[in-house]
């Protein structure tokens, strides 16, 4: 896919990466890039076993609309510890993003005009929840960055600024080296979306280190 790239690193807290309870999922299709985050409540073998759980049913649905998907989860991990999720579609012609989430994972755009999504509060299979699609259109070179909570925020982390150069495979490395909490699992997906501008080629893209954001409620 010329327009995009992506790079996913996921970093269980005990165990093999089928004990996280972090899990990537991303699907290439013509013309979008579809990718999403999962947090489940905890660590360890029985958090694995929902990841599995959460992955496979995001597999089989990820062409339907994102808040169909994510009411979808919901129903599909009730009964289970539960989890936080955020589900993307990046149209790769003209940069549109939807979002669709619930919890605390964070979303960003890093680049010139670097900005956070707010997601809704709650827990995927437990409760209720109430989906919400969010838009918002890319910039080239600007990149895209999903993390859990095991990732140290970046507001209060500057070593984080810094990992933020490169391709996107090389940006979620760093943000996991450099950035991970050491007491969850940590997962990050990075996008970099260089659409159609010769300038996006370049491995930098420069960060002001203040992150504009919008309620998601």
């Amino acid at each position: 896919m010329q327009r995009v790239e992506y790079g996913t690193a996921v970093q269980p807290l005990i165990g093999g990466i089928e004990d996280s309870g972090d899990i990537a999922v991303v699907r290439e299709d013509t013309g979008s890039l579809y990718f999403a985050l999962v947090d489940v409540l905890g660590h360890g073998s029985e958090a694995g076993e929902v990841a599995a759980q959460a992955s496979q049913f995001l597999g089989c649905h990820c062409d339907e609309s994102l808040v169909d998907q994510l009411n979808g989860l919901h129903e599909h991990l009730n009964g289970t510890r539960g989890a936080v999720a955020a589900l993307c579609r990046l149209n790769v012609e003209d940069g549109t993003l939807q979002l669709a989430g619930i919890g605390n994972i964070a979303v960003r755009v890093i680049g010139r005009d670097s900005f956070q999504f707010v997601l809704r509060d709650g827990i995927i299979g437990y409760g209720r929840i109430k989906a919400l699609l969010q838009e918002r259109t890319i910039s080239p070179g600007e990149y895209i960055v999903l993390h859990s909570d095991g990732i140290r925020s970046f507001l209060r982390a500057e070593n984080c600024f810094a990992a933020i150069r490169g391709s996107a495979h090389t940006v979620a490395d760093n943000i996991l080296k450099e950035c991970a909490s050491g007491d969850d699992d940590a997962s990050c997906i990075v996008v970099r979306y260089t659409g159609a501008d010769p300038m996006a080629s370049s491995s930098y893209v420069p960060f002001t280190g203040r992150l504009s954001g919008r309620s998601g409620s």
